[in-house]
């Protein structure tokens, strides 16, 4: 039972605003309380101020604050992940906050976890830089995502694909054979069939049910052109990015003709050849 947020009885404990409390010799429990004592103890019910209203209001803060932070690190990932801020360039609290328009706090809990995700680095006293990635640490991450993708893919073949997610592949196969239907495709179509391959590509991974596979799925696709999102049309002969799409996409059929067989040692090597089809439409 609780005083405000003083445990009574236990005299020598952590309250939950973490203070050892101080002894108190009038326990209700014990047969010398009094009803002033017995009173005490729901004074907290009926006081809305005090340790106990303040832990209340803390306890409602919290949850909030805690989703301003992620959000803010949802957007600032987003951000240097599509190339708004250039490899090297110098990020700032003022800056961030202003474009964001959000707060400085959640701006400043944001930044340390993306320099933990490895997408800043430390630069000066308490500042912070967009991380240079080479290309051979992107072709080594796509290397390391089509593993654990085979890997995935092979478990779940074998453990045997739900009627649900085998219908929700089949879902993504027929939304890729409408977008390339059209042959000549537009910043629209990009978008569309990365995240139709973004999700194509989740969902097997999250089937097998393989936690360590899905962290390091995570991982990969935070160094620039591992994510599945990322299909370029632009930067190549727009026939060349299509044929690679395209070929992309039959490999796409067979992975999933691979796991209704339940062919195990093809659903992997499809995926890691898939990965090969992405490194070429790239040109990487």
């Amino acid at each position: 039972m609780w005083v405000g947020s003083v445990p009574l009885g236990i005299p020598n404990s952590i309250n939950r605003d973490g203070f050892a409390p101080k002894r108190y010799p009038w326990d209700p429990n014990c047969h010398q309380a009094t009803s002033s004592a017995r009173f005490l103890c729901g004074l907290h019910r009926v006081l809305p101020l005090g340790r106990a209203g303040s832990t209340v209001r803390r306890e409602r803060m919290e949850p909030m604050a805690n989703n301003h932070r992620l959000q803010a690190v949802q957007q600032l990932r987003e951000l240097i992940l599509c190339g708004t801020f250039a490899p090297g360039e110098r990020i700032t609290e003022a800056a961030l906050a202003e474009r964001l328009a959000i707060s400085r706090t959640p701006i400043r809990q944001a930044l340390p976890a993306l320099c933990q995700e490895g997408l800043l680095v430390q630069a000066g006293n308490r500042g912070y830089a967009v991380r240079r990635f080479s290309q051979q640490e992107s072709l080594d991450a796509l290397a390391v995502r089509a593993l654990m993708e085979g890997m995935a893919a092979r478990a779940v073949a074998e453990q045997g694909a739900s009627a649900t997610l085998l219908a929700a592949l089949h879902g993504c196969l027929d939304e890729g054979d409408r977008i390339l239907a059209k042959r000549t495709l537009d910043a629209s179509d990009e978008l569309a069939y990365g995240d139709m391959n973004a999700r194509f590509h989740r969902m097997i991974v999250m089937a097998a049910d393989k936690p360590i596979l899905t962290e390091t799925v995570d991982r990969c696709t935070l160094v620039p052109f591992v994510s599945p999102t990322n299909v370029v049309f632009g930067q190549r002969s727009p026939t060349l990015a299509y044929d690679d799409l395209f070929y992309g996409h039959r490999q796409h059929g067979a992975i999933v003709t691979a796991i209704e067989q339940r062919d195990g040692a093809r659903a992997e090597l499809l995926f890691r050849e898939h990965a090969n089809t992405q490194r070429h439409s790239m040109g990487m």
